[in-house]
């Protein structure tokens, strides 16, 4: 999971930095398309799933040996088959 390093300074002005993880690219665009398939709303549920693909595509492009963004990448191509093949386009 990739790491974010984050620096804050405290009331006494001492610097802090802790790690936090990052989401997976184009994964609350997946959460959304996920919530709008689920409701029934087929070509908004898409909108999101290409959104999430169109970030996860910038990024493995980026950097194709890490392996999260290529998984990333091959989530949004599943949901949008899932979409089309249940609108009978797939």
């Amino acid at each position: 999971m990739p790491w974010d390093c984050l620096f804050f300074a405290d009331g006494a002005g001492r610097a802090h930095h802790f790690l936090r993880a990052l989401p997976a690219p184009g994964g609350e665009d997946n959460r959304i398309g996920d919530e709008l398939a689920a409701q029934g709303d087929g070509p908004a549920a898409l909108d999101a799933f290409r959104m999430g693909m169109a970030i996860s595509q910038t990024l493995a492009a980026r950097d194709p040996a890490n392996t999260e963004w290529q998984r990333a990448l091959s989530v949004s191509h599943n949901r949008i088959g899932d979409v089309l093949a249940a609108q009978g386009d797939g």
